[in-house]
């Protein structure tokens, strides 16, 4: 089982001509709502990809939180470990205008998020752990603490990047974390000039917190190295037609794939390169979770896409 612990939320997209000034009122394009949060979003792409997935978190006692719940047990997860909070759900406003997005984050619910929620008894060694960090991070540490003592297998997203304690990379066995973020995390941590060179940055941060670290590049595919030391990398799924028209899902969809190839015993390498097809393949349709790729679909273009190269 893989137990998703974080952020689910309603996600609200508006189409403007141009973004109000003070006092001032724009008509939108368009409309819409869809549901949302990154461990939502991992989770389901993880139950997509052939893994049995419970999601643990909060939402409001309002119409948004009802929707969410109904869309992910329709999809199969497990919603057993989401529990209602006097606070509204989660929402996400995307302002679309000229080509660019602002996001507005209301945490609500999940800022209620408690560790406690997820009961001792569930976690063993045969338990996944997937994190993301749209929640408050001592709920995080406090989750993977637990889990590491069950010994269970522990997958972070580091996204959106916050401060990467010694005590959180000791508890993870996984690191997943975008380009961005990585060369951030490097100038904390004081790497010097290899805070842009990415496949350094993995093998450094895989030997400090002695785990794998997996570093997603865009177009550029992703690197990963295990503690040992061993490298892998995987280029990108070349994309026919229109090619990539929406990159919001791709890395969610990348980290619940890769959390359920591991939950079905693929190798480091093998779940690098799934992922990767994952990824690519959410970006070629709008949205995120409407863009989630099933099994079928990825497994349908994987030869498509070379095997991962050592390093």
């Amino acid at each position: 089982m893989i137990i998703v612990f974080g952020s689910v939320s309603m996600d609200i997209f508006i189409e403007t001509p141009s973004i109000p000034a003070p006092g001032e009122t724009v008509y939108a394009s368009s409309y819409e709502k869809v549901t949302g949060g990154k461990a939502a979003n991992q989770a389901l792409a993880a139950v997509r990809s052939g893994a049995q997935v419970s999601l643990v978190g909060k939402v409001g006692d309002d119409v948004f939180g009802t929707a969410i719940v109904n869309r992910l047990k329709r999809e199969g997860i497990s919603t057993a470990g989401i529990v209602k909070s006097e606070r509204p759900t989660g929402s996400a406003i995307y302002l679309r205008e000229g080509g660019h997005t602002r996001m507005i984050l209301a945490l609500s619910a999940n800022d209620e998020i408690s560790e406690e929620q997820v009961p001792a008894e569930a976690l063993n060694e045969k338990s996944f752990l997937l994190l993301q960090t749209e929640i408050r991070a001592e709920e995080n540490a406090a989750m993977l603490d637990k889990a590491k003592k069950a010994g269970a297998t522990t997958i972070m997203n580091f996204s959106p990047s916050l401060d990467l304690s010694q005590k959180t990379l000791k508890n993870l066995d996984y690191l997943i974390v975008n380009q961005n973020e990585a060369q951030k995390i490097a100038k904390k941590l004081g790497l010097g000039a290899d805070s842009v060179n990415l496949s350094k940055i993995a093998k450094a941060l895989a030997q400090l917190g002695h785990l794998h670290c997996i570093i997603t590049r865009d177009a550029q595919g992703c690197v990963g190295y295990t503690p040992e030391g061993t490298g892998w990398t995987v280029g990108a799924l070349p994309l026919e037609g229109n090619g990539a028209i929406d990159l919001e899902g791709a890395e969610d969809a990348y980290c619940g794939t890769f959390a359920a190839c591991l939950h079905n015993e693929a190798s480091f390498s093998k779940a690098l390169k799934r992922a990767s097809v994952a990824a690519a393949l959410t970006c070629t349709k709008p949205g995120a979770q409407n863009a989630l790729p099933h099994l079928a679909d990825i497994e349908e273009h994987l030869g498509k896409l070379p095997d991962a190269e050592s390093l």
